[in-house]
């Protein structure tokens, strides 16, 4: 992932210093300009959170979304967006209206996290992504780049979901257990609107899951999922277009020679050694 700006401390009334008034027009997050609220470009990795600096007004902009969406690469915070303590977000990424974005959270360069978005704390986010609106990403999600997430869809990590303990006499808390799993959708790969993830599920790169999908199982490379529990149906290009129909699996529905796409031209094809390559056409 890319370079990052830093936001730190934390933005929401729930983390606001005493003495601070709440801004007006009735907006729960502070703007950009707010005292203890810098902003700095990072070439840190991943894994790592950039050290805070003093606000450019350059780098990054925070109000009602302008017009012209991407007329701009420059950063783009709304002014009703909840940002909370350490999230780093890429150059070029637009996060828009009463998006939610827990602490910890890291997202790469130019992704789009649309308006009323949930993203729970540490989560990671690559470059170049597109997150729909109403879009709830638990904890323990890993995006890699490339990554379309469609509207309404929902991401679950524990196992065995309980509010209270045994005895219902206390409520249980909402921390990162053992029994809470880690998902990953990897580079590329497209999630339709309206579906549900089960926890510790890989979704591979370039992979379709199809709307109102409910994915129970992971999903290989190049393929095409949908239905609940979703189902194999297909191979998809990297274009998004579907090249063939799911029969006996890949070293026989692709074979060595390949598919090729009938909207782009390149070839889907089984890789001696278990893999599935996207060849570019060179014509």
């Amino acid at each position: 992932m890319g370079p990052r700006l830093a936001w730190a401390p934390g933005i929401g009334d729930h983390a606001r210093p005493a003495g601070l008034p709440r801004p007006s027009g009735g907006s729960t997050a502070r703007t950009a300009g707010d005292p203890g609220v810098p902003l700095s470009l990072s070439g840190s990795g991943p894994d790592e959170f950039p050290t805070p600096a003093p606000p450019d007004p350059h780098q990054a902009s925070r109000g009602p979304s302008p017009d012209g969406d991407r007329a701009s690469m420059e950063s783009f915070i709304h002014e009703t967006a909840i940002l909370e303590d350490d999230v780093a977000i890429g150059e070029g990424t637009r996060v828009y209206s009463q998006v939610h974005i827990r602490k910890g959270v890291q997202i790469g360069s130019e992704t789009l996290i649309g308006e009323k978005s949930y993203i729970a704390y540490d989560v990671r986010i690559g470059d170049f992504c597109k997150i729909n609106a109403f879009v709830y990403i638990c904890n323990g999600v890993t995006l890699e780049d490339g990554v379309m997430v469609g509207a309404h869809t929902t991401f679950t990590n524990d196992r065995f979901p309980r509010a209270a303990n045994w005895e219902v006499s206390e409520i249980l808390p909402s921390a990162r257990t053992e029994e809470k799993m880690l998902t990953r959708v990897r580079r590329g790969a497209t999630l339709g609107a309206g579906c549900c993830i089960a926890p510790g599920i890989t979704i591979g790169e370039f992979a379709t899951v199809g709307m109102s999908s409910v994915v129970i199982h992971d999903v290989g490379p190049h393929l095409l999922v949908a239905g609940n529990p979703a189902r194999r149906l297909g191979y998809v290009c990297r274009c998004g277009w579907r090249v063939a129909t799911f029969v006996h699996g890949p070293e026989f529905d692709l074979k060595e020679q390949g598919v090729r796409c009938g909207n782009c031209g390149s070839a889907l094809r089984w890789k001696a050694g278990g893999e599935i390559e996207c060849l570019a056409d060179e014509a």
